[in-house]
C-alpha cells in the first residue's frame, strides 16, 4: 500500500475537518462552562434519599443542563450557571416540591474556578512545548521533521476545537478544564506517535540506500501503522467503555479525548510524515533548480 502516494487525498479529508470547524469557531466561538465563567453553588441535604440521576433529572427540567453535582453520603453540592434571585427561589421551589422536605446550606455566588490568568498560562506553555519540542526534534533527527511534527499537533488541536465548537452550537457542549486536559494530552500522544515514525525512517535511511526517501518513508510508516492502530484501537474501546457506563459529568471529557486519539492517531500516521515528503520534494527542486 502506497500511504504517502495517496497523502493529497489524506490531506484533503484533514481539510474537510478543520474547515468547518474553523468557521465555527470564528462565527460561534466555544460555550465556556462554569469553570471559565463562576455561577452559582447550592449546598444542600435532602431528607429522603436522593440519587444524583434523580437530583440532575430535576435541574434539567429547570432548563439547569450540564451542571456539575457532588455527592458526600446524603449531601449535594451543586454547580450552575450564575442564577439570580428570583431563579435561585423558582429552583428551591421546584427541588422541593419534587424532592421533598430539604436544607439548604448555603447557597452562593461564585468566581470562575479557571481563571484567565491560569488559562494564559497554559497557552503559553503549550507554545513553549512546541519550541522544545522543535528543539528535541531537530536536534534528534532534522528541523523537517521538527516542523511537520509540530504542523500535525496544529491539525489535531483544530480538529478538537473546531468539533468542540460546531458540538457547542448543535448539543450545547460546554469547555472546561477537563477539556483542556484532553487537549494537552492529545498533543503528547500523537507527537509520540509521529516519533515512532520519525524514528523507523531515520534507522531504514541507514541500510537502506538503493531507494528514494519518499519509498523509505512509506515502508517505514507501513512497519510502524499496524502498532499505531492496535494501541489506539485499545485506548479508544477504553474509551467508549467509559463514554457508555462513565458519570455523565465527564461525557465530553471523554469525547475530546476520544476526537484527539482517533486524530492524532491519523495525523501522525497520514500527515506528519506525508509532510515531511513533500518538504524535502519540495527543497530538492529547488536545489535543481538554482544550479
Amino acid at each position: 500500500m502506497n500511504i504517502i502516494g495517496l497523502r493529497k487525498w489524506f490531506y484533503g479529508l484533514s481539510l474537510l475537518i478543520i474547515l468547518p470547524g474553523i468557521v465555527s469557531l470564528v462565527l460561534f466561538g466555544l460555550r465556556p462552562s462554569i469553570d471559565f465563567t463562576g455561577g452559582t453553588m447550592i449546598q444542600m441535604r435532602p431528607e429522603n434519599p436522593v440519587s444524583i440521576s434523580t437530583l440532575r433529572s430535576v435541574l434539567e427540567s429547570n432548563n439547569l443542563k450540564d451542571t456539575m453535582i457532588q455527592q458526600s453520603g446524603n449531601s449535594f453540592i451543586i454547580r450552575t450557571k450564575p442564577l439570580n434571585i428570583e431563579e435561585q427561589k423558582a429552583l428551591v421551589s421546584s427541588l422541593e416540591s419534587k424532592l421533598g422536605k430539604i436544607s439548604f446550606d448555603k447557597i452562593d455566588m461564585i468566581g470562575p474556578t479557571v481563571s484567565a490568568e491560569l488559562v494564559r498560562q497554559a497557552i503559553i506553555l503549550v507554545f513553549v512545548a512546541a519550541f522544545l519540542i522543535i528543539l528535541y526534534l531537530s536536534f534528534r533527527y532534522k528541523p523537517v521533521f521538527a516542523i511537520c511534527g509540530v504542523i500535525a499537533l496544529l491539525h489535531d488541536v483544530l480538529v478538537i476545537t473546531g468539533l468542540f465548537s460546531i458540538f457547542g452550537v448543535l448539543f450545547h457542549a460546554e469547555v472546561d478544564s477537563l477539556f483542556v486536559t484532553a487537549v494537552l494530552s492529545t498533543i503528547g500522544y500523537s507527537m509520540h506517535d509521529s516519533i515512532i515514525i520519525f524514528d523507523r525512517i531515520r534507522e531504514n535511511m541507514k541500510f537502506i540506500k538503493k531507494h528514494t526517501f519518499e519509498e523509505i518513508a512509506n515502508f517505514s510508516t507501513l512497519q510502524t501503522i499496524s502498532r499505531s492502530i492496535n494501541t489506539s484501537f485499545t485506548v479508544v474501546l477504553v474509551l467508549i467503555s467509559l463514554l457508555i457506563f462513565g458519570s455523565p459529568v465527564i461525557k465530553w471529557f471523554i469525547v475530546a479525548l476520544l476526537i484527539g486519539i482517533i486524530s492524532g492517531t491519523y495525523s501522525s500516521i497520514f500527515n506528519a510524515t506525508a509532510l515531511v515528503v513533500d518538504w524535502t520534494n519540495f527543497r530538492k527542486k529547488m536545489k535543481e533548480k538554482s544550479k
